[in-house]
């Protein structure tokens, strides 16, 4: 703290009577009144909701990620046992005619 801002704290911090205020009891000093720029319609609507929109945005986003992973795998499944059986038709032919072919 300057020495000039010292000298001007020192009358607020003596009380009538000499007694010395703490910094606590001391009001704080009031900001310079500055002009309130006008923000536009459509600046305003993105500070005051743009979180929340963008927290539903991204939970949304993750849901469908989520459930669109789930689907794949299960198709993937379906897929892997579709072939397991059509394999496994054919490879029990093949044991078959194996058999007959060689005895």
């Amino acid at each position: 703290m300057s020495a000039r801002a010292a000298r001007a704290l020192l009358p607020g911090l003596l009380r009538a009577g000499g007694q010395r205020r703490g910094m606590a009891e001391m009001a704080p000093p009031q900001p310079a009144p500055q002009q309130q720029k006008k923000v536009s319609k459509h600046v305003g609507f993105y500070k005051e909701l743009g979180r929340p929109l963008s927290k539903v945005f991204l939970m949304s986003f993750f849901t469908y990620q989520a459930c669109y992973w789930a689907w794949l795998k299960l198709e993937k499944e379906e897929v892997q046992r579709g072939k397991e059986e059509e394999w496994g038709g054919w490879s029990k032919k093949c044991k078959y005619q194996y058999r007959t072919t060689c005895t």
